[in-house]
């Protein structure tokens, strides 16, 4: 997209925000991040892993002969039947599962950061929670039609799932910072639903800025809070999902800043080395780009595990 086209969508995203009742904003919004989803789909080839692929597999007396493959195994390794390839059009996922946890604390807002960090005055259009809010909806609107999406948007309270498309939209925008970085009940409230358990390819991606806690400082609180989110992507982890994690770092001296067992940083340093993908957003106006890129190497990565799968039936 270009950057005129960019700022436009922000600018949509902030008066949206400011005027939570206007349907006509809020329409123009979302068809402002249906381009901007659909174009991260072609710029970076994003297939939707519920459309069929082509798959190659040794002969096993089906599918439709690979000239080419066996002709090219043939010239390497010899002449023998190890070396006639098939190919074979399967679906590799009947569904895509795909829950996003929106961070709605306080330090996601320009008003809060200009009051505690007065050193680098934002607007409400370089500010994290426009960056994140136009993100989840390019999302919404690049895989609604494909995936089955929940949304959960957590401060120092969680609300959700949100699972209706006009229930998100109008949470998602209207959100101008609520308290602390309660990942924790978030993850609860999907862990209740046992969404980690439904069938097919399931992502999970975070959006967040800070190091879940209280937002009050209660060093014995936020320990047991980040040990709590742990615990918990450990879990999701185990049962299959593919989760990104997406630290907003536009200000380096708040990703520094400590409370608990960690800063943020560090936190996602401990959830990257538990096998979650991370990818760090630096600037504003990169997170689409940061974000389309990180849900295509999860997809990438769920579909070379199915037809792995698929190969050895």
């Amino acid at each position: 997209m270009e950057e005129k086209d960019l700022k436009e969508l922000w600018g949509l995203c902030v008066k949206s925000m400011q005027s939570p009742g206007d349907a006509y904003l809020r329409e123009q919004l979302v068809r402002g991040c249906r381009g901007a989803g659909v174009h991260m789909l072609h710029q970076y080839r994003l297939d939707r892993p519920t459309q069929s692929r082509m798959v190659y597999r040794k002969f096993d007396g089906t599918g439709s002969l690979s000239i080419h493959r066996t002709m090219t195994g043939f010239l390497t390794h010899g002449r023998s039947l190890d070396q006639v390839v098939t190919r074979t059009r399967v679906q590799l996922a009947r569904s895509l599962s795909l829950a996003l946890l929106y961070d709605d604390s306080s330090s996601m807002s320009a008003w809060w950061r200009n009051k505690y960090f007065p050193y680098r005055l934002l607007t409400e259009e370089t500010a994290p929670q426009t960056s994140a809010k136009i993100g989840c909806l390019a999302l919404l609107e690049a895989f609604g039609a494909e995936a089955d999406i929940v949304v959960f948007v957590f401060g120092s309270q969680v609300t959700g799932p949100l699972m209706k498309r006009e229930n998100i939209y109008q949470e998602l925008v209207k959100r101008n910072g609520s308290g602390g970085t309660r990942l924790d009940l978030a993850l609860q409230k999907l862990m209740d639903l046992r969404w980690h358990e439904s069938p097919g390819m399931k992502v999970m991606v975070v959006l967040t800025d800070g190091v879940p806690e209280t937002g009050r400082r209660e060093e014995a609180e936020d320990i047991r809070i980040q040990r709590s989110v742990i615990n918990n992507i450990k879990r999701v982890l185990d049962s299959g999902v593919q989760v990104l994690y997406v630290p907003i770092f536009t200000d380096d001296k708040l990703s520094r800043f400590r409370t608990g067992e960690y800063d943020a940083r560090g936190f996602v340093e401990r959830i990257q080395r538990m096998g979650a993908t991370t990818a760090e957003v630096t600037q504003e106006a990169d997170l689409l780009k940061t974000l389309f890129q990180g849900v295509r190497r999860m997809l990438q990565e769920l579909e070379e595990k199915e037809a792995k799968k698929i190969l050895t039936v």
